[in-house]
């Protein structure tokens, strides 16, 4: 594979493999530091250094040595400089690293010349110390450590000259060798084995030494497997009568003739609009320029003529929601499409593109109109019972991991988190366990409707090892980045997350009485999602053994290269013994049978679940670093298996393509054993006559696939994240799609297969007797609502505290049904809305503005205290406000701020806990245009009010036929008789007067007249254009306005201003901007 040239590096100077060989560290006289993906032959980074890199190493840190004499230690992850050591004067020449251990030789400057150094030195870089250096008086110019013994090193000079040292006795055993050249040295390696060494010179001779005359170049050579000989090509006889496809076409590395015209070809543009014909006749010529007059036929800017863009994929477009109720009243040329079968054709359309990539499995984005994104018609995606996910947050690309978690364990997960949650024991302000567990709550409540990650997403974004971990998103998104390994590293940092809250919980509770202090617990959740391993690590010097009990909550997949062989390749059924010692009549392995071409997956999972590995580590019994061997052994039977499908080449994606007999390579069923230390999987007719027979299920279980996480690779577009996920309901398990906002069912012949378009990243094994094995979890039905009457945790305690609120008290709430409060919300902006103006002038909405609460009142609708308020929440915010819009909110700079507000301020957390609170115990909630503030106060807490909860008074006083929703403050004028809102907005104020509005809709509705006198409350509004008239001149029967949350005076259900503005005729009020309510 060739990898592409870069422009800003010349004459590469020294390259490096990294991650595991998957990338290389390329450097050249740019000053600077490439990161390159060999896989893709693309450049995945840049660093700008000091210097050109000449040498670069790597042990635990990646050492670059430079043209200036220092040496640049950096983490291989991240790449940043963790130390630099001044190692020469002047430029190095060469460098090596083993260990803890750098050497380095190079040059010093001298008199303003470059001198050869003539020493070899030594730095730990433990202690970043400089160790006594070795003196080689010939000059040293290449070094090369032992690959056996690593603290003997190799020293050369350019003429030939090279020593062998002992850094250990640097003065003692020291020999000097010469070698013949006829130029001058330029490379020195030695084999792996240690028994060769080479020396190439500038004459291009390669010169080996040893001391055995069977000398090996690697410890475990072999013959070299050379190709057959390739057939002889038959002669071909053409004559003039033999057609030209007689000779096949070869393969060609270089392009042919007849594809080379594509250069020559070019696009030409479109032809310039035509000319109205009306305009011809009016042209007035001066030399080569004509005038005429405009007839006012087009728009500025409008183009006059057709676009031949193609518009096939047009149909499938789902329209703006006012745009279908403009239809719905007023038709479209009499011929309207109707929405649903729209969305039926989409849901239906099996349409590929040249990838193969189906419709349903594409990127979907969210349009906005002027009207925000409440406009998009998110139903147009979703026909089925359960919530999409929205994708315009950053780091989004969660969604379809967090739909499989939603689902894991048929929602014995999601029970553990909500308990969590509703347990009140979680202190941390920002918990992911407790965000994602109010994110499946309001998952659970939206039944089919979109819903939002904001708030776990912000949680999450604000993670300290986020950056660390590499775990965001790119923004904007990158074509280049591997969604696949990004998800893969979300999965089991989520996972390890939720083990550290839910085990904090557990510690802080108290202990069973008579339970040993020594015993260690194991957590729901690990017995849940975890695997019980045990480690052992084993010295190969002294034979020193250590055990440590594991649970990691992800498998990652180990695959079987080319040539090589696994140890638990195959699996047999024992069939001669009566009662086998498993219980279940199987499984006993065949080692060394296995192969690249014929692995099947539960060959692979097998030598995941036993690896064993070999590396260098310190040894606490030697007390020095050598081969440590490390061998993991399954102890238990998990209940859920989450694996990393680790499909980074296409050798490995080869696997998950791979088609046997019509079957996929995934299997949706398969067996684990575990039994003597042995652990095995089996699948396919293996699986089949065990259940058949019959197993021990303390030694033998059987797991359904329960969801596929997989990237979609789409043309040029940035790769994005799906989800195949087996969802139990009331009929039996379906299998669902989840690509963010569209859901919808599949056939489960499609979860299995993969292509070249579709790459797997985690897969989920859930165990059938699942409810046998793991108890069910009693989660309660609501949280504590003892934080209701308790005492506010506010942020600001101060001596001109303002409190404009009476908390409840259990009496007034607890044991009713449908407890009548009002509420409000007030919002700030912490992100300005983006827009484009195109070429006619028209503004285009590309992302709206993002909100976040910023107050909250909540005002008791019955009861002796009616009107008066028990929550009246400033909301603490630690992201940066771009706007307070205090003409809409009445926020002010300093309202949120803890060293200068005189409100209650209170944590976001606090102020959700008590509307979780609210809405679990069925309070039924009034407001004005309460729909807009539950999906925003959704964007920032995860909460979704059931529509049966809410009642919204801008929907009671509305006529459709009208198609104009009136604000709060002209119907508090029109049906109260109150002016409010004339300095700014009160959220206590808004919420008295939506309950007011509320309860005398009550009883006009009771009396029979409240359709006539909506009509008049439109009627009058298109007199005064649907604003109160100023408040100097509101007019009442007894010379007296109403204030606050009093009795308003009444004429006929009608306020006596507005009684006499129908005998007199007033003018309509100056025009302007209509209140938001």
């Amino acid at each position: 594979m060739s990898i592409k040239s870069l422009d800003h590096v010349s004459s590469a100077l020294s390259m490096y493999p990294v991650s595991g060989g998957s990338d290389v560290l390329v450097a050249g006289q740019s000053h600077s530091l490439s990161l390159i993906s060999v896989h893709r032959g693309t450049l995945l980074k840049q660093m700008d250094i000091e210097g050109d890199v000449v040498v670069m190493k790597q042990s635990r840190l990646v050492c670059c040595g430079t043209t200036t004499g220092r040496v640049m230690l950096k983490d291989p992850r991240s790449f940043n400089t963790e130390h630099v050591i001044e190692a020469h004067t002047g430029t190095i020449s060469d460098m090596d690293v083993v260990g803890n251990t750098i050497v380095t030789c190079g040059f010093s400057q001298r008199a303003g010349q470059m001198v050869i150094d003539p020493l070899v030195k030594i730095y730990d870089m433990r202690t970043l110390k400089t160790l006594p250096p070795v003196s080689f008086p010939g000059g040293p110019a290449l070094l090369k450590f032992h690959p056996k013994l690593t603290s003997t090193i190799y020293t050369a000079s350019q003429s030939g000259q090279f020593q062998v040292c002992d850094l250990g006795n640097p003065s003692q055993n020291v020999e000097f060798y010469q070698v013949d050249l006829s130029g001058y040295l330029t490379a020195l390696d030695i084999s792996s084995s240690g028994e060769v060494l080479s020396f190439g010179d500038s004459t291009g001779v390669v010169h080996l030494w040893t001391e055995k005359n069977d000398a090996k170049i690697n410890p475990y050579s072999r013959s070299s497997e050379l190709p057959s000989p390739a057939a002889p090509v038959p002669n071909i006889r053409v004559t003039d009568d033999s057609p030209l496809s007689l000779i096949g076409m070869p393969y060609y590395n270089s392009p042919l003739l007849s594809g080379s015209w594509a250069n020559l070809t070019f696009e030409v543009g479109r032809a310039p609009p035509r000319i109205p014909p009306e305009v011809l006749p009016n042209m007035k010529m001066i030399q080569f320029v004509g005038y005429a007059p405009n007839p006012g036929n087009f728009k500025r800017n409008q183009q006059l003529v057709h676009s031949h863009r193609s518009r096939k994929n047009s149909h499938f477009a789902p329209k703006f929601r006012s745009e279908q109720e403009r239809e719905k009243y007023f038709g479209k040329n009499g011929q309207l499409t109707s929405q649903e079968d729209v969305a039926s054709a989409y849901a239906s359309s099996t349409s590929t593109n040249k990838n193969g990539v189906p419709r349903s499995h594409r990127r979907v984005e969210i349009k906005y109109s002027r009207f925000g994104v409440e406009d998009f018609d998110f139903g147009f995606y979703n026909k089925t019972l359960h919530a999409g996910l929205e994708t315009h947050i950053h780091n989004s690309y969660c969604n379809s991991m967090l739909q499989s978690l939603f689902f894991c364990g048929r929602a014995a997960l999601r029970d553990l988190l909500v308990a969590h949650v509703r347990s009140d024991s979680c202190s941390k302000e920002s918990c992911l366990s407790c965000e994602l567990a109010w994110l499946f709550c309001m998952l659970v409540d939206a039944k089919g409707s979109n819903c939002q990650a904001s708030n776990f997403l912000k949680a999450f974004s604000s993670v300290p090892e986020g950056n660390a971990l590499e775990l965001f998103e790119p923004d904007p998104p990158n074509p280049m980045t591997s969604y696949s390994s990004l998800i893969q590293k979300f999965t089991r940092f989520i996972l390890e997350q939720m083990h550290q809250d839910l085990t904090t919980e557990a510690a802080s509770q108290p202990a069973e009485t008579g339970a040993p202090s020594s015993v260690k617990t194991v957590t729901p959740f690990q017995s849940l999602m975890g695997m019980k391993i045990e480690s052992t690590s084993r010295c190969s010097q002294c034979q020193d053994e250590v055990v440590r009990d594991l649970s990691p909550f992800v498998v990652d997949l180990a695959y079987l290269r080319k040539g090589q062989t696994n140890k638990i390749a195959s699996t047999k059924v024992e069939t001669n013994s009566s009662q086998p010692s498993s219980g279940l009549g199987v499984v006993t392995s065949a080692p060394g049978s296995g192969s690249h071409a014929s692995s099947t997956f539960s060959e692979v999972l097998s030598q995941s679940l036993s690896r064993e590995t070999t590396t260098k580590a310190w040894c606490a019994t030697c007390k020095r670093y050598t081969f440590i061997a490390q061998s993991k052994r399954l102890l238990d039977l998990p209940t859920v298996v989450t694996l990393n499908a680790d499909a980074t080449t296409e050798e490995v994606s080869d696997f998950w393509r791979a088609d046997s007999n019509g079957k996929p390579w995934l299997p949706l069923r398969i067996g684990i054993s575990v039994e003597d230390g042995l652990t095995t999987v089996v699948e396919g007719d293996t699986l089949q006559e065990l259940e058949t027979r019959g197993y021990d299920p303390s030694k033998f279980a059987v797991f359904d696939l329960s969801s596929v996480v997989f990237e979609v690779l789409h043309d040029s577009d940035p790769p994005h994240l799906v989800a195949h996920v087996n969802v139990q309901e009331e009929d039996g398990m379906q299998w669902y799609l989840f690509n963010d906002f569209l859901v919808q069912p599949v056939q489960i012949s499609e979860v299995a297969r993969f292509a070249r378009w579709k790459v797997p990243a985690v897969i989920q094994f859930t165990r059938v007797d699942l409810e046998t094995v793991f108890p069910s979890i009693q989660t309660p039905k609501h949280g504590d609502p003892s934080i209701l009457f308790g005492q506010n945790m506010v942020l600001n305690r101060r001596s001109d505290f303002v409190t404009r609120y009476e908390t409840l008290i259990p009496e007034e709430i607890i044991g009713q049904t449908g407890y009548l409060c009002a509420i409000d919300a007030e919002f700030i902006a912490l992100t300005k809305e983006e827009t484009e103006i195109r070429s006619d002038g028209t503004r285009q909405l590309v992302r709206p503005s993002r909100l976040s609460l910023a107050r909250v009142s909540v005002v008791r609708g019955e009861g002796e205290k009616d009107g008066l308020p028990f929550i009246d929440d400033y909301i603490y915010n630690t992201e940066p406000i771009v706007d307070y819009l205090t003409e809409f909110s009445g926020i002010k700079p300093g309202d949120l701020d803890p060293v200068t507000s005189t409100f209650p301020l209170v944590r976001l957390k606090s102020a959700y806990r008590k509307l979780r609170a609210l809405v679990d115990m069925g309070c039924i909630f009034v407001g004005h245009g309460l729909k807009k503030d539950f999906r925003t106060i959704s964007k920032c807490s995860h909460i979704l009010v059931p529509p049966e909860q809410v009642i919204d008074t801008v929907d009671i006083y509305f006529l459709k036929s009208r198609q104009r929703k009136l604000s709060l403050r002209f119907l508090a004028w029109r049906v109260l008789n109150q002016d409010i809102q004339t300095v700014s907005h009160d959220s206590i104020e808004d919420a008295r007067t939506a309950l007011a509005l509320y309860k005398r809709y009550l009883e006009l509705s009771e009396a029979g007249t409240f359709q006539s006198v909506l009509e008049e409350i439109y009627e009058d509004g298109r007199a005064y254009n649907y604003r109160p008239p100023q408040a100097q001149n509101l007019r009442l029967n007894n010379g007296v306005q109403s204030q606050g949350y009093s009795t308003p005076v009444y004429i006929g259900g009608v306020p006596s201003s507005v009684a006499e503005s129908r005998t007199t005729s007033p003018g309509p009020s100056p025009p302007g901007p209509s209140p938001p309510r």
